[in-house]
């Protein structure tokens, strides 16, 4: 079958479909006719689709479309907990997993500048001179780094560092909105800053200090900013390569994919904020603290990794615009 053709003469029909659907608290008697036997008809074109062509776009475009005609028409509509459910182990993490490419080169990329800076930093007196004085660098590697984790009680800290946490990750995500194009530049601050302290705090002899305050909670804290980097550029790059959609068409779809990782990241900085509030100043041993934060970065890679496969498999998207219906098996 010419897929190409038949969306050709399929689409006035699925475009009507549409209309009707987004008018559906006004139709007249005729239009619900019509509203019902083009859902029928689309129901058709879906299992067609499925079973001839390999267009996750396609599939994902008609399929939301017979599942909102199927809401229409039926008037029937997911509780409140499978939303919050399929969000969780679709729209989420397909969304994460399909942007894997451009989130992990953000982590290559961050990491290799703040090791360079790091290295630059604490091989040269010089450098750290113009950084600040003698007594400043002091005052900074022998208290303000490490007073930073214990200075608020817990509770109040972990609220701090959720707000923060969620504030750079949605600086990233309102990039997006610029194509991306200022997310490099972010990036570059951020691991400038980090290659900075790291390298501030190597040259005086308490690198051990800083990676045991760094790694339990910056291993997932930095992931999620990585992954909005990722999720941003992406929909940056759609503007030059849309693939096989309308331009229009890939950039919503994309902002709406944004939009899933930014809900997303609500929960995962959440976890992280915990982290580096109870357990990076705890009394637990180096070895200890760094193993708990390493775990959970194991467990979010994971449960991208199982859960958005599984949806890639499944031809999802993980557009959000309708994600609670379920298109029709049969």
């Amino acid at each position: 079958m010419d897929i190409d053709a038949f969306v050709a003469a399929s689409k006035p029909s699925w475009d009507r479909l549409e209309d009707l659907v987004r008018r559906r608290r006004s139709l007249n008697g005729a239009e619900v006719d019509e509203l019902v036997e083009l859902y029928q008809r689309a129901s058709t074109h879906l299992s067609i689709v499925r079973s001839g062509s390999r267009d996750a776009i396609l599939v994902g475009r008609l399929s939301s479309l017979v599942a909102r005609a199927r809401s229409a028409v039926t008037g029937a509509h997911s509780p409140a907990w499978r939303e919050v459910v399929r969000f969780f182990t679709v729209s989420f993490p397909v969304v994460a997993y399909r942007a894997r490419r451009w989130w992990l080169g953000a982590t290559l990329a961050s990491l290799v500048v703040a090791w360079v800076i790091g290295v630059w930093i604490a091989k040269n007196p010089d450098v750290q001179a113009a950084i600040g004085t003698p007594e400043d660098i002091k005052q900074l590697v022998d208290h303000d780094f490490a007073d930073y984790y214990s200075e608020n009680p817990a509770a109040s800290f972990a609220g701090q560092v959720w707000i923060n946490n969620a504030y750079v990750s949605m600086q990233v995500i309102a990039s997006a909105v610029l194509l991306g194009l200022p997310i490099p530049y972010i990036l570059v601050q951020n691991a400038a800053n980090g290659g900075l302290l790291g390298g501030l705090m190597a040259a005086n002899g308490k690198a051990d200090i800083f990676w045991g305050l760094i790694l339990p909670h910056g291993l997932l804290e930095l992931t999620a900013v990585f992954l909005a980097a990722g999720a941003g550029m992406r929909l940056g790059w759609t503007v030059i390569d849309p693939g096989p959609r309308r331009r229009g068409e890939a950039l919503a779809e994309q902002g709406r994919a944004v939009m899933s990782v930014a809900l997303g990241l609500v929960a995962v900085l959440f976890v992280s904020g915990l982290i580096e509030a109870g357990v990076t100043p705890s009394g637990l041993p180096t070895w200890a603290r760094i193993g708990i934060g390493a775990l959970a970065e194991i467990l979010f890679l994971t449960y991208v990794i199982v859960f958005g496969r599984r949806a890639v498999r499944r031809n999802e998207t993980g557009d959000i615009e309708f994600a609670p219906d379920l298109a029709p098996t049969s």
